[in-house]
């Protein structure tokens, strides 16, 4: 497994509302994914809207590789969701405010984005520690993805609570997000049972 070199820098923390303030080429990107821990398929879903954009667009793609775990199954679908928005939009954005429910793979997209850093600690929100020290070889290609996308490209990171109840908008996108990713993923296992 590769090892991590941690880095100590620590970033101010900023709210979502302050970003909105302060940021033109602002996009949000939410991303939930599926994964089967007996065949290691997985697929994501993903959600994103720019700040000049009426309504939000969901999209999602089954993951190429075997995952050993949830972390890097989560890991693949922020690469590939992020690879997705860059190429859809390309110039047009500055910052993107990154959103999944799992710690582990936020910590690695921090460790490994040329510009990513927390958001930090607001409604329900925290900081992100530092991520585990080792990741599974099959996460190498969306590391090399993560690493080569534009640095000029501010990632602001941010937890949250996945499979809320709440009846709340982004409730409301988590559900159809989970719903897509779980799509992408059965078709994957259907394809690695043949």
């Amino acid at each position: 497994m590769p090892s991590i070199q941690q880095s100590p820098v620590h970033q101010p923390h900023r709210s979502t509302a302050d970003l909105k303030q302060v940021t033109p080429g602002l996009v949000t990107l939410f991303c939930d994914v599926s994964f089967c821990p007996n065949t290691g398929a997985a697929g994501y879903g993903a959600w994103y809207r720019a700040d000049d954009m009426e309504k939000g667009k969901f999209f999602g793609e089954a993951i190429p590789v075997s995952c050993r775990s949830s972390n890097d199954a989560e890991f693949w679908g922020l690469a590939m969701a992020m690879r997705h928005v860059s190429k859809v939009l390309a110039e047009k954005v500055t910052t993107v405010v990154l959103q999944c429910d799992n710690i582990a793979a936020l910590s690695w997209m921090r460790e490994f984005h040329p510009n990513a850093a927390a958001v930090g600690e607001h409604h329900l929100t925290h900081d992100i520690p530092p991520p585990p020290k080792t990741y599974p070889r099959a996460m190498a290609t969306a590391v090399g993805m993560v690493r080569a996308m534009e640095p000029s490209v501010r990632v602001w990171l941010k937890h949250v609570k996945g499979h809320s109840k709440s009846k709340s908008a982004r409730s409301w996108v988590n559900g159809k997000c989970d719903r897509l990713a779980r799509e992408y993923m059965v078709a994957r296992r259907g394809l690695r049972r043949v």
